[in-house]
């Protein structure tokens, strides 16, 4: 996510073959990177921290290791506030806005921890606007404006993962005790099956209209071609959501699913090779 700003500002804000714009952008990517990676850890072990009795009734989760007992209580908060305190100071060294965008994300996902997660609706909510913030800080970092566009899609994308991680869980758990959290009683399979359907079509529309009508992509519309692939992976995430009942783990289906990860890395190709020929 945080990478898409770059890729999005490619032969616009900089160029490979000119060092004294790439490095910079490409390290502040890095760096910003390794922010979100330190902050989202922090707040996985936040969670589990909380949820180590919920945990344990799970047939899953009871062998994370806070739940399964590896790992104790204090020491996991402990660690926890080292990891934000590192994506914290790492940030400052890009920018005070940076500052900014990373504690909006820490204090967007406390709240979701110990609030929002638990009303419906509120919650898938929460999860987009942690995957938007993630494209926010990527822009704030490397000091590009992005299109209006971009977000719309990332919002209703994000959206249509947080759906389906919450159609996984209901699948997954078959009607036996909905998993210990009160929130999957008012869902049920048919309303989230509805859901996805609107939030997948919203995500289409939205994307199509982007690579036509965006300001900084080509004049020619060359960026069309890269909807195939979005459509693909949109909807071979649909078939492994709704047939495989594959939802609840949605990072696994990302760095495990073949199919997917040609897809992601073909519409990575194709949009660079646009940029590069033809902005």
């Amino acid at each position: 996510m945080v990478f898409l700003p770059a890729l999005f500002s490619f032969n616009e804000s900089w160029v490979l073959n000119e060092a004294e714009t790439s490095i910079p952008i490409l390290s502040r990517a890095f760096i910003t990177l390794g922010c979100f990676v330190l902050a989202s850890s922090a707040i996985y072990m936040f969670n589990d921290v909380i949820d180590a009795d919920k945990d344990k009734l799970h047939p899953n989760k009871k062998y994370r290791p806070v739940a399964s007992g590896r790992l104790g209580k204090k020491l996991a908060l402990t660690v926890a506030l080292i990891l934000a305190a590192g994506a914290i100071f790492a940030s400052s060294t890009i920018s005070v806005a940076m500052v900014f965008v990373l504690l909006s994300y820490l204090l967007l996902m406390l709240v979701y921890a110990f609030f929002l997660r638990e009303i419906i609706l509120l919650d898938v909510f929460c999860i987009s606007a942690g995957f938007i913030i993630r494209v926010v800080a990527g822009a704030v970092a490397i000091g590009v404006p992005m299109s209006p566009w971009l977000y719309v899609c990332m919002g209703f994308g994000s959206l249509y993962i947080a759906l389906s991680k919450r159609m996984g869980e209901l699948m997954s758990d078959n009607g036996n005790g909905h998993d210990g959290r009160k929130l999957l009683e008012f869902y049920t399979q048919e309303l989230l099956s509805s859901m996805l359907t609107i939030v997948l079509s919203a995500t289409l529309i939205a994307y199509c209209l982007y690579t036509f009508n965006a300001d900084n992509l080509p004049s020619n519309n060359s960026m069309m071609l890269t909807i195939p692939f979005v459509v693909y992976g949109m909807l071979r995430y649909l078939y492994l959501v709704r047939i495989e009942g594959k939802g609840e783990r949605p990072e696994i289906i990302i760095v495990k699913d073949i199919p997917i990860l040609l897809c992601v890395g073909m519409w990575f190709f194709v949009s660079a090779t646009v940029l590069y020929l033809y902005r």
